[in-house]
């Protein structure tokens, strides 16, 4: 398995517009775990794709869709492409939309997550 363990930037409290923790697995592309959004967790699967596993390939990708663990009346669907950084972390650019059955609301999200926390140059001495 692979795991695939990813988050936005801080917000100033602490919290965290978008985590991800998903479980791949190399021999079929696939892919399950939790996706959460500002707060919400959501059961998702999906696949993945890594780069160099054909001729073409030059980005790891992926793409995943899933309701909300409480009611399944909220839906989410994303997808990404990831490279490594030089320290070896790793950086993707998501994209996603979660949509409501109950009230009709659409919100897109689109930023970079990362493996390790970034650097904050402001808090260098």
């Amino acid at each position: 398995m692979t795991a695939f363990n990813y988050f936005s930037k801080a917000n100033s409290d602490g919290s965290y517009d978008v985590k991800l923790s998903l479980d791949g697995d190399p021999s079929n592309g696939n892919l399950n775990g939790t996706f959460i959004y500002k707060g919400d967790p959501f059961r998702v699967i999906g696949y993945w794709a890594a780069a160099g596993s054909t001729d073409d390939r030059k980005y790891n990708a992926l793409c995943f869709s899933g309701a909300d663990a409480a009611s399944g009346t909220v839906f989410v669907a994303a997808t990404g492409t990831f490279t490594m950084n030089s320290d070896g972390s790793w950086q993707m650019q998501l994209n996603c939309l979660r949509v409501s059955t109950n009230n009709d609301h659409q919100y897109g999200w689109d930023g970079e997550l990362y493996s390790a926390a970034p650097d904050d140059p402001g808090d260098d001495f």
